[in-house]
């Protein structure tokens, strides 16, 4: 029978204690056939499995790289070049996000976050939302221009806009010139919640997808605090409250802001 070596025998081609250590506690259990000695090395190190196209010997020279990253994992330089969206509002760089109008097959993702607490709570199950989706997706006359907002390629962001349309609930506060847009938005990627980034991301959509337009006009619930602030950090004013006397939101109390992106 072939002898089988553990990863605590292995353990002992590392010079130095620490090393020893790090190889012996921090991988699982691992057995090598005596044969396979000069071949490749499967490891399983700190929860990855890495690949070693060397032998047993050369692998005794991994440094101990792995113990400053852990002891640096928490440090904000660290956290961004792991994961850049583990970062404040001072790392969140607008030149990262583009919008493009939403495709037929996003269409999981938005019934996704549509489920989400934060947001069923205030856009409901998406009776009204997954229609217009469609028909906007299929190239079909919609209510709504529908968009997905990217941060380094990675969905993050669902708005829609419309036309404010003269007569409408909107009325009396739209600019009296030019066109009036009503926007509605849902930050999906919960990474981005809360988190000082969606003023932000009303900005750079305002520059890239709101071009020629007067004014932006939004109404979100009045008990939506966390939300007024952002659109209010965001440029948006109070304008004056709205309660629909009809539909899914009937009865509830919606404040109206605006933003006015060109003076009439």
């Amino acid at each position: 029978m072939i002898p089988l070596y553990s990863s605590k025998a292995l353990g002992l081609f590392f010079r130095q204690p620490a090393e020893r250590e790090l190889f012996t506690v921090a991988t699982s259990p691992i057995k090598i056939h005596k044969k396979a000695w000069y071949h490749s090395v499967d490891m399983r190190l700190q929860g990855q499995n890495i690949h070693f196209l060397e032998t047993a010997k050369k692998v005794s020279k991994l440094r101990l790289s792995s113990i400053s990253d852990a002891n640096n994992a928490h440090s904000p330089s660290r956290i961004n070049k792991l994961d850049p969206f583990k970062m404040n509002p001072h790392d969140f760089d607008r030149k990262n996000l583009q919008f493009e109008e939403a495709r037929a097959d996003q269409i999981m993702l938005l019934k996704s976050w549509l489920q989400k607490p934060h947001i069923f709570k205030y856009w409901g199950d998406g009776g009204l939302t997954i229609p217009d989706f469609i028909q906007f997706t299929s190239g079909q006359p919609s209510i709504f221009n529908h968009y997905f907002g990217y941060y380094l390629s990675e969905p993050i962001v669902f708005l829609m806009t419309s036309i404010a349309e003269e007569g409408g609930h909107l009325d009396k506060w739209r600019e009296k010139e030019g066109t009036n847009l009503t926007l509605d938005i849902m930050i999906g990627d919960e990474r981005f919640v809360g988190k000082g980034f969606g003023s932000h991301i009303l900005q750079e959509f305002f520059e890239k997808k709101c071009q020629g337009v007067s004014a932006i006009l939004i109404d979100p619930e009045l008990e939506h605090t966390q939300a007024i602030r952002v659109y209010e950090k965001a440029g948006f004013k109070p304008q004056g409250t709205y309660v629909p006397k009809e539909g899914q939101w009937a009865g509830i109390t919606h404040l109206i802001l605006k933003k006015v992106l060109k003076k009439s």
